[in-house]
């Protein structure tokens, strides 16, 4: 299992309205790409001093899986997103891969 980790810092004047945005919206769009198993969002517990921040898991079954979303989508569904909250956030992405779970 490959889990697509992307964290999200924000200004704290926009938290409400992104994380509205992605739990009406943009999850939606995402997971409609078809690439992914599921989803996570967590929001980090912030330490003093340091942003507001977010982050997403989302789950795809391989590496070539990732990597065709993030060749064919994931342009298109960052301009939407900076579309609606530019200069007001900066992101990072990791790649994971899971090596095992308890359920």
């Amino acid at each position: 299992m490959i889990i697509y980790s992307v964290t999200t810092a924000m200004d704290e004047s926009i938290e409400d309205k992104w994380l509205d945005f992605m739990q009406t919206s943009h999850l939606s769009l995402i997971m409609e790409t078809g690439f992914f198993k599921d989803y996570r969002l967590v929001r980090i517990i912030p330490s003093q001093g340091e942003d507001i921040s977010y982050n997403l898991q989302l789950r795809c079954d391989s590496h070539a899986q990732l990597t065709e979303f993030r060749s064919k989508h994931e342009v298109m569904l960052e301009k939407i997103v900076r579309l609606n909250f530019e200069g007001k956030y900066a992101t990072f992405q990791s790649v994971l891969e899971q090596v095992s779970e308890s359920v």
